[in-house]
Formats: C-alpha cells, structure tokens, sequence
C-alpha cells in the first residue's frame, strides 16, 4: 500500500514539474515574440510614454482622440465639416512628441489643386501670442495623430488606425479642419479625411461607410466634382 502511495505521489510530483516547466517555456517564447511588452506593466504606473520609450521599446493605441475618429457618413458632410481640400502629394514627414504623452506626425504637402479654402478669420483668436491660421499655400504643413519616435535607441509608437496607409511619395485628396491647439491644418475624420489617389482614381481610406462604398475606384474627375457640389 505504501508502495502504490510513494508511487502515485512520484507521478504528480513529475506532472508538476513537466507543467512548471512547459509553463516557463510558454512565456520565454511570447516575450520574445513580443519583446516591446513590458515585463512587469505595475512599474510603468506613473511614467509618461517618454519615460517609458527611454527604458525600452512601447507600442500603444491612441482611441480616445476626436482627431481619430473615422467618419462614415457621405461626402457632402464630410466636404461641409472640412475648412480645406486639397490635393497633393506628401513630400516629406516628420513624426515628434506633443508633450510627453502623445506623438504626431506632420506631413509636408505639394499643393496640385485647391479643392475648398475657407475664410478662416472668424477662428483666429484675440489671446495675444496666439497665431493666426496659416494661408493654404504650398507647400503646406499638416498634422495627424500618431506616428514613430526614436528615444535613445527606443522605439516608441502610437498605433492610430490607418496610420500606414497614408505615405510619403503619395498623391490624396486630403480634407482638412484648422486645429488652434497645433496651430495647423489636421486630417479629420481620422483615415476618412485622406483620399488616395491613383491612375486617375480615387481609393477612399476609410473601412467602412457610404464614403467607401460609392467611390471605391471611382473616377478621380467625377470624385472632384461631387466634391465641389457638395460645397455649394
């Protein structure tokens, strides 16, 4: 009997050790599967994203921003909320931290075609030191939530949905709001505001939505034109 006993007690004592083991193993290869994950999430408590990009890599979405939010209705909402359109090409970009918590990237525009240019004198403010709205010349400055900074080594990335689908080298028909904080014209409608172009069509960027479904592929002329009509 005691046998039997000493016996089973051996086979969990190796079962506990097999899945000890097995366990250990499990986690070594998501770590370095994801090596940007932190180890210990309590000791990042407190820290900013700049704090945290010093010490090791950092990867977080950014959802909370109005800025972000994709826009699924029509066109003509879309053409009536903008201040500007333009189409352009991206020549350059430049991604930077706005403050310590947030990064932005900052496209630099070549101006082919002014779609809608609003006067923006009514938004200029009267706190002294406050700049008034830019002209919508060419080339233009445009900021958009998100993007990739590099500290000491560290990549430090905020993730908004889209992100990648609108690049340098690229022409879009880009709707744009006048932004006080940034002090710069921003991509509303998150990946909505972008509309690429190519081959003489255009491929809205949204996921989903009217916008999408009715000018998937669709003619870039006819695109320009209903924008011009939804501005009148």
């Amino acid at each position: 009997m005691k046998r039997k006993i000493l016996r089973l007690l051996t086979i969990l004592t190796l079962l506990a050790v097999m899945l000890s083991v097995t366990a250990l193993a499990v986690s070594l290869v998501h770590q370095q599967e994801n090596p940007q994950a932190p180890q210990n999430p309590s000791s990042d408590r407190g820290k900013t994203l700049r704090r945290i990009a010093q010490e090791r890599d950092v990867e977080i979405p950014d959802s909370q921003r109005e800025s972000v939010v994709e826009h699924t209705g029509d066109l003509r909402a879309l053409v009536k909320r903008a201040h500007a359109i333009v189409l352009g090409k991206i020549i350059a970009e430049e991604s930077s931290f706005t403050g310590d918590d947030f990064i932005d990237t900052y496209f630099t525009i070549d101006i082919q075609r002014v779609l809608k240019d609003t006067d923006l004198g009514e938004l200029r403010s009267y706190v002294e030191g406050i700049a008034p709205p830019v002209q919508l010349t060419t080339p233009l400055k445009v900021v958009r939530a998100g993007g990739v900074v590099y500290v000491d080594g560290h990549r430090a990335s905020v993730n908004i949905k889209g992100r990648d689908l609108v690049q340098t080298g690229k022409d879009y028909i880009l709707f744009l709001e006048w932004s006080t904080a940034y002090k710069a014209f921003h991509i509303i409608g998150g990946v909505s505001g972008a509309v690429l172009v190519e081959n003489n069509r255009v491929k809205p960027l949204t996921s989903r939505g009217e916008l999408k479904r009715q000018y998937s592929e669709a003619d870039l002329e006819t695109f320009i034109s209903d924008v011009l009509q939804s501005n009148q």
